[in-house]
């Protein structure tokens, strides 16, 4: 298992057991700039948002696609990936739904990270 990231038109291959900081660095180089980031941000903090209201559901295998122009600085910001999205309350019988926890940690860590290149620029 690994985690497979596009940077820069090339797909960089990590595996599981790189350091966060190993996978920081090439998510970085891979956003490129400034501008770029405080775009990227601008809409993870949208989906960040509507995730903590989407209670009950979970997203297992969903992902976030970002993708950059080199060109421009034009970005994209999509939730790809639902084929295995799950409606708890119902599966479950859960009668006090709750977010998805470790989708909503994978977005933070993204925008945590984004913050501190943007205030380190």
């Amino acid at each position: 298992k690994q985690f497979i990231i596009q940077v820069c038109g090339f797909w960089c291959h990590l595996p599981l057991s790189c350091s966060a900081q190993q996978l920081r660095e090439v998510f970085l180089s891979c956003v490129g700039n400034v501008e770029a980031a405080q775009k990227i941000l601008s809409t993870l903090l949208k989906v960040h948002k509507g995730m903590l209201s989407l209670k009950g559901m979970r997203f297992f295998g969903s992902s976030i696609l970002i993708a950059v122009s080199t060109n421009d600085n034009a970005c994209s910001v999509s939730m790809i990936d639902f084929g295995h999205v799950i409606d708890t309350p119902s599966l479950l019988g859960d009668n006090e739904p709750e977010v998805d926890e470790g989708y909503i940690k994978g977005l933070q860590t993204l925008i945590d990270w984004l913050n501190q290149y943007i205030a380190s620029a």
